[in-house]
């Protein structure tokens, strides 16, 4: 058990790894039986079923009893009986499957005699015939597999930030056995590269490109050896995005009044379950948010934020409350059903995924008319505007709708934007006469 207790373990879910984790902190997490497990000095990932340590998640029912077992509060001689019963059982057993070989043996023999009985020879081809008419003759097909070469197909360049990118290629082995898989890239301009041995994941070929400069556009390019050639693709191009801009921020501050208690944000009780529903400090949110966030590591920054952004939008599913029912799912919850939910599920997971990695966040619900939504954002405190769109842009370059909306408190911070419109941070706000804000790490709320 004390050997258990020192490995580390990590878990794949819906194409992403997680971990590490203890043996303690691994049981308490939604590991189902066929879910992917690895753990120092395993070979390769396995299902968790099949690891001892973690048989006792799955199995429901206790394994039949020891033979001996049948006979421990027996007499001696109803122990003899019970062993002659099993050694007779044991001898008819033996008896059957050695009958089943037989018959089986008996009948392929059988079979394989009719068939070639049956079958007609082949007619000696009369050589004249053969002559006039050669267009009869079947001339085999000789393949001369040695030259079969590999076909590459490059993929654009995926996860690109302004100091590392991943390119992949569909790589489909011929009939000759390959030597290497490597990317060659270099700045766009320039004659010098370099070249990394790409790895095996899902059927392609991934090259994790790291230290590079940001806002510089790069070309890459595929080479594969094989005993039959080398096969090289055309160059492809991708351009690294603006260094992230730290996050510098003061937690806002807030004049609280002695009947603050009244306030029908607080009286309502919404204040107390939004604060409740954003579990930051819980280990599963915690560690999905430090997974995510590391694609753009250092200090809180706007990479990170975009990061959980992107991880959030890219994989949620809508899904309504009850009838007369307002939900509030927590973090970890949303976590473990996969992200589904209505907008304030949404804000919730938002704001508590910033929060888990530094950052402070505050979720509005705004009403026009009888319609109401509800979304997060999060404080930039005095951080340049500029710099921040100038990332967002550049980032969504696609579907940057030329703006970046943001507001700003009493105090001078600046709260931006994180709900789903436009599919980036900074979009569009929900068009609202009146709202309600809540601030989680304060417990405070405000209307507006």
């Amino acid at each position: 058990m004390e050997e258990i207790e020192k490995k580390l373990y990590y878990y794949a879910d819906n194409g992403e790894k997680f971990g590490p984790y203890t043996y303690q902190e691994l049981l308490d997490l939604p590991i189902r039986e066929e879910t992917l497990v690895w753990h120092s000095g395993m070979v390769e990932w396995v299902c968790a079923g099949e690891l001892n340590e973690l048989a006792c998640l799955f199995q429901t029912t206790p394994p039949p009893l020891p033979e001996s077992s049948y006979s421990i509060r027996g007499t001696k001689k109803q122990q003899l009986i019970a062993n002659q019963d099993i050694t007779k059982r044991r001898r008819f057993m033996a008896v059957v499957l050695v009958s089943f070989a037989l018959v089986v043996t008996v009948a392929l023999f059988f079979i394989i005699y009719i068939l070639k009985n049956d079958m007609p020879n082949p007619p000696m081809p009369d050589s004249n015939t053969a002559a006039a008419d050669s267009s009869l003759v079947e001339t085999p097909i000789i393949l001369n597999t040695s030259t079969a070469k590999p076909v590459v197909t490059l993929h654009a360049a995926t996860k690109v930030n302004s100091t590392s990118a991943v390119v992949s290629a569909r790589i489909i082995h011929g009939t000759s056995s390959i030597s290497s898989e490597t990317v060659e890239y270099a700045v766009q301009g320039t004659k010098k590269f370099w070249s990394q041995v790409l790895v095996r994941e899902k059927g392609r070929g991934v090259g994790y490109i790291g230290n590079l400069k940001p806002e510089t556009t790069y070309k890459y390019r595929v080479r594969v050896k094989s005993k039959a050639g080398t096969v090289l693709t055309d160059w492809n191009t991708f351009t690294t995005l603006p260094k992230a801009v730290d996050i510098v921020y003061n937690l806002s501050e807030h004049n609280r009044g002695f009947f603050d208690w009244l306030k029908a944000c607080n009286i309502s009780g919404k204040n107390r379950r939004l604060v409740e529903a954003c579990d930051y400090t819980d280990k599963i949110v915690r560690n999905r948010a430090v997974h995510i966030a590391g694609s753009t590591p250092g200090s809180f920054n706007i990479g990170q934020v975009c990061d959980l952004f992107d991880y959030c939008i890219n994989n949620w599913s809508y899904v309504n409350d009850a009838q007369k029912n307002e939900a509030i799912e927590s973090a970890s919850n949303t976590l473990k059903n996969g992200l589904n939910g209505d907008c304030d599920d949404f804000a919730v997971l938002m704001a508590s995924m910033v929060m888990a990695v530094g950052g402070e966040a505050r979720i509005s619900y705004v009403y026009k008319g009888n319609r109401g939504h509800a979304f997060a954002e999060v404080n930039i405190g005095n951080t340049e505007v500029a710099d921040v769109e100038r990332y967002v842009s550049k980032r969504y370059v696609r579907i940057y709708k030329g703006n970046t909306w943001y507001r700003t408190d009493d105090y001078g911070n600046h709260w931006l934007n994180l709900d789903w419109w436009e599919r980036h941070p900074g979009g569009r706000y929900y068009e609202s006469d009146r709202g309600i804000r809540f601030y989680l790490i304060q417990h405070y709320c405000e209307e507006f």
